[in-house]
């Protein structure tokens, strides 16, 4: 295994380009990610991180932040597990607590369809979270296209927004959060971050 995050991030990418669409439905057929390199490292330079998928209206600001919050805690436990498993890392070397980024689409700029926006996202993230408080349409989109590339999603569900009946079965049983407040919220998703690090152990971040 290489020794440094650098290296390891670059083997990531190299396989995740083996997934990368032939064809685009949009930018005249060609998926600029597998066809452009600029494109690609604009995305690259912002990993390791996770893609928050939720609707932007106040009511979902508490997950974005406590998402934020408890990803920095994670950062910390994958510190210590380098240190621990991989001497060879230079402390500079290993992730600093803010490193493991929590990433919203409308946080990233970007020039053309939004789509390809929101497909490199999914791309080049390590894992998501996603609030399915009222069922945004645009969130279950993104949760189905991190499925199909095979990414883990942590979902999250404020059962004062949406009732957990009302959320499609095919979700309702997946890796779940459901709470009704901020501190319900963090400790669900503290819980889940055994998970968190299992996904960064398969991407051979630790």
């Amino acid at each position: 295994m290489p020794d440094t995050i650098e290296e390891t991030r670059k083997k990531y990418n190299e396989r995740l380009r083996r997934i990368f669409p032939i064809r685009c439905s949009l930018n005249a057929g060609r998926c600029k990610l597998r066809y452009e390199g600029t494109e690609r490292e604009k995305y690259q330079a912002l990993q390791p991180f996770s893609f928050v998928m939720r609707q932007y209206t106040s009511d979902c600001d508490d997950m974005e932040i406590i998402t934020s919050q408890v990803l920095k805690k994670v950062a910390k436990q994958l510190r210590l597990i380098i240190a621990k498993n991989r001497p060879s890392v230079a402390p500079e070397e290993a992730p600093s607590l803010e490193e493991i980024a929590s990433i919203v689409a409308k946080g990233v700029q970007f020039v053309g369809h939004g789509y390809c926006n929101i497909c490199a996202l999914c791309l080049h993230s390590y894992f998501g979270i996603a609030e399915l408080g009222h069922l945004n349409p645009n969130v279950l989109l993104e949760v189905g296209m991190m499925n199909a590339f095979g990414k883990p999603v942590i979902l999250t569900l404020d059962t004062r927004l949406t009732k957990l009946s009302k959320v499609p079965f095919d979700l309702s049983g997946y890796l779940i959060v459901i709470y009704d407040n901020q501190k319900a919220l963090a400790s669900g998703l503290e819980s889940k971050s055994e998970a968190i690090l299992e996904v960064l152990k398969e991407q051979q971040l630790v």
